[in-house]
């Protein structure tokens, strides 16, 4: 390629006055589109949301987030200035422009205005796979000729499609002898013997020498045609071979299908609008000539949809916009006096069928058989049924189902329309569509009455007249039967030797208790193992099996508490308890579980080379001395001494399973397994040996670089001892040099070296990228090398990148006005652009984003309170985070003389009162196009005071109280005395409101308290059990407010009823749940 380039150097002062002439005429023509605009302020980005949140006074409907403004700076010194006004002006012929350029002199011509295009050397291509044999061409080896290939009868061996078929990507025959010599496609694609009828647009290739394949233009062969393939008779081979008879195959494609269409099967207005698609293209016009739509009065009259009315319907337009071009069409009905309004009868079915004789825009097949849909325009609204369950049960935790003829309107829906007698406690009332869907804590063996309030409204406007009332016939609840603690349970050695089990429905439980030791435990482990197969050899001896009656209601949890000590010796050791149903059942749920009931806690403490064991007492938690801990299966023991403690030499190797440490002091025996799992078979408490290892710390001196520039690197080694006492060090004769090996994005070596290693284990390199480098990240593979003792880690990977890029020729620094920002004030951001030649970048265009998202501040000193919204640590991506919160404007301005712009951001209002966190970013283009940003960040406060919220426990009992401390301090987290706080404690729930669930809140309790120099506190009494927010609101001397808020949780007052059985008797007790549950303090390391 060629350019013609002016050489402006060079040029003589006697064409300096053409050029100005010919750029006044071509800029002249483009001065209209010139802008005028100085400074513009974008649109606001925000979502927007109406869901409550902390701090939100009940019922507000403020849009969320910080909300501001964004100005020219008051400051700006100095002003573009503005755009000169371009005096009207006509675009001149061709052949008046031409007029004017021949009284120009012409141009001369001087030796080197040509010159070549400047392309850049290709970058390197990846390396090959594989390895690469030198060999001499042609080889030394003496060959003798192939015998020349004998002709025979040509036959064609295979060909597709054939028949009818459902598409036709191409069409392939193969034949027996090869047709074609291996050369270009071009040259053996004049070698085409078959012909295609009909012959669509496309080309004939060779795949190989045998196959001829014919690939349409199109991604496929026209639909609804009839194609006949012909090889005829006398087609040559290349060998010399000949076809005796002709090859004559036909296949088709299918007519017109419908493959999408709408309504179907739903409600719908009387104007709705029909829509259909096809497996192909079709003319509209020739599709509705064949069409016939039916209702109950008879045939209706139909016409295409205009694109006013397709537009006017937001499903049909989706649909049309998902269709392929050519294959759709839209229909409305037509009244008798031609309009489109309630042309469809109401309240009756309406058909659709696309008959026999539809024809195809692709071909002359029409379809043969007709095709058809149906819908229903919408009647009054009335309720079609109502089911629970299924397979006519109707159990406690079935869901109830209220189907209706149309769909519901979700913004008009309300819970209370629907009610429940008896009540259902917690009922949870949805919509989806035309169905109610009802769950709830349901009672058994009870029946409900529903009832449906007038009220209820569907999509077309229509309420539920009169009111419904129906029933549902709640059955009993399945059988059930449960444990707390899982496998494996530590009793709390403060109460009775009891196991608890939970159960509904069961009539009655059989009870095995088998007395088990440490020695045990290997087998209880195969047992579990086993248990669903035909295994059942039960760990340990049994001392105790019978058949209980579990005293309770029918449908309601029932606690069966176990008594062990039958097994127990002293009120100590360790039991295997297995509880089965008593009554056979289809899908039987059995409990088996291992119970420790003992004084001791232990705790184990694993490294390479040892287990230390720690005993404490499970009533107070002190250490305990004198307890004998075993390693089992290695012969390692030792005696806890004041402090608990004991260290165990771990074994080279072991056998035996899953390791267990095994105290006894006294009578009292207790064990900690390795794992509390039952399917692991090997132990990891084994010794292992230390071993050093080297650590690496590489760093380049700019991360980023262009093809043919210099990287320059360092780094260190250093030796980190892995054994008692390790630290980290020199290297100490582990390496005395660095290999290393460059490799490109794409795998190719680009340069390999070796670096000395200095005496502090340091090593420096430089290298030089070639100019065919190829772009993206570059890794820097290092191997250590040399030394007498060998060490793992001895490989380190550094990555750079290589980019093109041009040189920066300014720069850009942003910076904001001093805080502290608060809400109703105003901040200004500044960005300075610079040449680095020196001076500023006038008249530049700058792009300003400025984000508000909601943040966190806590006053110094203060961290023992919660500021603002408490977020947990799991909330980075779900309904705690504060997307939807954000708030993103953007402006546009220009820079003064100096190159500085100065953006002016004012702070109306936030909501929740939280503080929010503004980042502005500067975006500035100088003459060249080239853009280099910068970002300033500020915090703006709601208010110049905060209230923080504390609290002793994190979770109570319902009916117990709720103590939450509050504090008031300003920025510099100093007590501020006199404020009025507000709290507020309120019930979490997800309820359905206008079609979307939301968190609300009920059974809100309020408290009001004056600031103190400490906290002050409040008391709640939760009323029911879930999760409450605490919230805290306080205004300052502005009116500014600010708001903090911390969840807390209160169990649920219902209990199982309870009763217990030892070895002669099961009687019923006081209703008290007294849950077993593992010890905390015993947990392997």
């Amino acid at each position: 390629m060629r350019t013609t380039l002016p050489r402006g150097y060079e040029m003589r002062l006697k064409n300096i006055p053409a050029l100005i002439l010919i750029l006044q005429l071509t800029l002249g023509s483009f001065a209209q589109f010139a802008p005028k605009i100085y400074a513009t302020s974008m649109n606001n980005t925000a979502e927007k949301t109406d869901a409550a949140d902390a701090g939100d006074a009940p019922g507000e409907t403020t849009p969320k987030g910080l909300r501001f403004r964004l100005s020219e700076g008051a400051e700006q010194s100095e002003r573009p200035a503005p755009q000169p006004v371009v005096a009207a002006a006509t675009k001149l012929s061709e052949s008046e422009t031409a007029r004017v350029l021949q009284r120009l002199p012409p141009l001369k011509e001087e030796a080197g205005d040509e010159q070549e295009f400047a392309l850049r050397e290709r970058s390197q291509p990846p390396p090959r796979a594989g390895a690469t044999v030198l060999d001499a061409f042609p080889s030394a080896d003496e060959r003798r000729t192939p015998d020349e290939a004998r002709g025979g009868e040509l036959r064609v061996l295979r060909y597709s499609p054939q028949g009818d078929v459902p598409l036709a990507p191409q069409v392939s025959l193969t034949f027996s002898q090869p047709m074609v010599a291996v050369t270009s496609q071009e040259e053996a694609a004049r070698n085409t013997p078959a012909t295609l009828a009909p012959q669509p647009a496309g080309r004939w290739r060779w795949l190989g020498t045998k196959t001829l394949i014919f690939d349409p233009d199109e991604h496929r062969l026209p639909m609804a045609t009839e194609f006949t393939v012909t090889d005829p008779a006398g087609t040559r081979s290349g060998v010399g071979g000949v076809t005796k008879a002709p090859v004559v195959w036909k296949f088709s494609t299918p007519s017109p299908k419908l493959t999408r269409k709408y309504p179907e099967d739903i409600p719908v207005r009387r104007d709705a609008v029909i829509f259909m698609e096809f497996d192909q293209r079709v003319e509209p016009d020739a599709v509705l000539r064949a069409l016939r739509v039916r209702s109950g009065a008879g045939l209706l009259k139909v016409r295409l949809a205009k694109d006013d009315e397709i537009n006017a319907d937001e499903r049909v337009k989706a649909l049309v916009k998902d269709a392929v071009k050519g294959r759709w069409l839209a229909l409305r009905a037509v009244g008798e006096g031609g309009g489109v309004s309630d042309a469809l009868p109401a309240d009756s079915a309406v058909s659709v069928t696309v008959g026999p004789g539809t024809p195809s825009a692709e071909g002359p097949r029409a379809t043969t058989v007709p095709q058809e849909f149906s819908f229903r325009t919408y009647g009054a609204l009335r309720v079609t049924d109502h089911q629970c369950g299924w397979n006519k049960t109707c159990t406690p935790f079935d869901q109830w189902r209220i189907e209706f003829s149309n769909p519901l309107d979700l913004e008009a829906f309300d819970q209370a329309q629907v009610r429940i007698e008896p009540e259902v406690p917690d009922a949870k009332v949805a919509v989806y569509g035309q169905t109610i869907y009802v769950n709830g804590a349901k009672r058994g063996r009870t029946t409900y009455k529903v009832t449906l309030d007038r009220a209820l409204r569907d999509t077309f406007g229509q309420t539920l007249q009169p009111p419904v009332s129906f029933t549902f016939n709640v059955g009993p609840a399945p059988p059930s039967l449960t444990s707390a603690g899982g496998n494996f349970v530590v009793l709390e050695p403060a109460g009775a030797p009891r196991l608890s089990v939970y159960s509904v429905n069961q009539p009655s439980l059989k009870v095995s208790i088998y007395a088990v030791g440490p020695e045990d435990f290997e087998r209880y482990v195969a047992y579990m193992k086993g248990v669903n197969g035909y295994y059942d050899a039960r760990p340990g001896t049994l001392v105790y099996t019978k058949t209980v009656q579990p005293a309770g209601q029918p449908d309601e949890m029932t606690e069966t508490r176990i008594d062990l000590a039958p097994a127990l010796k002293n009120g100590r050791g360790n039991v295997f308890v297995v509880v089965e149903p008593g009554v056979r059942q289809h899908d039987r749920e059995i409990l088996r579980t291992w119970v420790q009931v003992t004084s001791i806690g232990l705790d184990a403490f694993v490294d390479r080379d040892e287990l230390v064991g720690w005993a404490t007492s499970l009533r107070d938690g002190q250490s305990l001395e004198g307890v004998e801990m075993t390693l089992k299966d290695s012969g390692a023991h030792a005696s806890s001494g004041a402090d608990g403690l004991v260290r165990l030499e771990l074994p080279p190797k072991s056998d035996a399973g899953v390791g267990l440490l095994i105290a006894r002091k006294g009578g009292d025996t207790a064990f900690l397994p390795e794992r509390a799992d039952w399917w692991g078979s090997e132990t990891g408490w084994v010794r292992r040996e230390a071993q050093d290892e080297l650590r690496w710390y590489v760093f380049d001196d700019r991360k980023m670089y262009r093809p043919g520039e210099e990287v320059s690197v360092k780094g260190w080694i250093r030796r980190v001892g892995a054994g008692r006492g390790g630290d980290v060090g020199a290297l100490a004769g582990a390496a005395d040099s660095v290999s290393y090996t460059v490799r490109d994005s794409r795998g190719n070596e680009i340069t390999k070296g070796t670096a000395r290693l200095n005496a502090t284990g340091g090593f420096d390199t430089k290298f030089k990228l070639p100019a065919t480098m190829n772009l993206g990240y570059t890794s820097l593979q290092l191997q250590a090398e040399g030394g007498s003792a060998p060490t793992p880690n001895r490989q380190f990977q550094h990555q750079f990148q290589v980019q093109e890029f041009r040189r920066p020729e300014f720069e850009v620094s942003a910076q904001s006005s001093e805080g502290p920002h608060f809400v109703g004030g105003h901040a200004q951001a500044t960005v300075q652009a610079s040449y680095y030649a020196g001076g500023g970048l006038p008249n530049s265009e700058v792009n300003w984003r400025v984000t508000a998202t909601p943040s966190q501040y806590t006053p110094p000193n203060r961290g023992d309170y919660t500021f603002g919204k408490w977020t947990p640590w799991w909330a980075s991506y779900n309904a705690y985070s504060n997307g939807a919160n954000q708030n993103t404007q953007t402006f546009k301005g220009m820079t003064d003389a100096a190159g500085r712009h100065i953006l002016r951001i004012d702070f109306d209002s936030v909501n929740p009162p939280q503080p929010s966190t503004v980042t502005a970013q500067a975006s500035v283009a100088d003459v060249n196009r080239q853009v280099w940003t910068s970002t300033t960040t500020m915090l703006v406060h709601p208010a110049d005071l905060y209230v923080g919220l504390k609290s002793e426990r994190l979770f109570v009992q319902q009916g117990e109280p709720l103590v939450v401390g509050s504090i008031v301090t300003d920025l510099d987290g100093r007590a501020v005395a006199g404020r009025e706080v507000k709290m507020r404690a309120a019930l979490l729930d997800w309820k359905q409101v206008k079609g979307e669930w939301k968190q609300v809140e009920s059974k809100a309790e309020e408290c009001t308290v004056k600031s103190a120099g400490d906290d002050v506190k409040c008391t709640f009494r939760p009323k029911a059990g879930g999760v409450y927010r605490v919230t805290a609101r306080i205004v300052d001397d502005k009116e500014r407010r600010a708001a903090s808020s911390r969840p807390r949780a209160a169990s649920s007052s219902r209990r199982p009823n309870s009763s217990q059985t030892d070895a002669t008797t099961a009687r019923a007790t006081r209703q008290r749940f007294s849950c077993s549950r593992p010890s905390p303090r015993l947990k392997a390391f």
